[in-house]
């Protein structure tokens, strides 16, 4: 065998081992992929189901001492998250624009009619017993703690 095709040979082996390094480097690329889509999914699933959690937390029939304002948190038949509101005193019912949960919060937008406030309410849990809302828009800044009858 000449000099020449000995040479050939060498480039020949060394052009075939890049080939498979690069076949092994894609199999590395799509086996970190898969483990990075399946810790996605694993961390995304747990934050819905602690979400859901959460969420039980909140349910109930909640009143304030010192005012006549009942609310009582509940799911609806398709699992969303729903706040009733009203003045047991004389039964005006306040509407809640837009509910919206954020991290272990309910945050709401509330409206009474008859004196035509608009609220910013942030919902947090003190204890199963107990939530803190705090109150921005009309509400001018206050805090009202929440005490569950049900």
């Amino acid at each position: 065998m000449s000099i020449w095709n000995k040479s050939c040979l060498k480039v020949s082996h060394i052009y075939k081992l890049p080939a498979i390094l690069k076949k092994t480097k894609r199999d590395i690329m799509n086996k970190i992929k898969l483990l990075l889509v399946t810790a996605i999914l694993c961390i995304t699933s747990s934050l819905a189901f602690s979400q859901n959690d959460l969420n039980k937390s909140f349910i109930g029939y909640w009143t304030t001492d010192g005012s006549m304002t009942r609310t009582i948190i509940f799911k609806d038949k398709d699992n969303v998250l729903q706040i009733v509101k009203w003045d047991s005193s004389n039964g005006e019912e306040k509407e809640i624009l837009k509910i919206q949960v954020v991290n272990n919060t309910i945050k709401t937008t509330e409206k009474m009619v008859s004196k035509n406030w608009v609220t910013y309410n942030t919902y947090s849990i003190i204890d199963e017993n107990t939530l803190k809302c705090s109150i921005g828009g009309d509400g001018k800044g206050s805090v009202i703690y929440l005490k569950r009858l049900k």
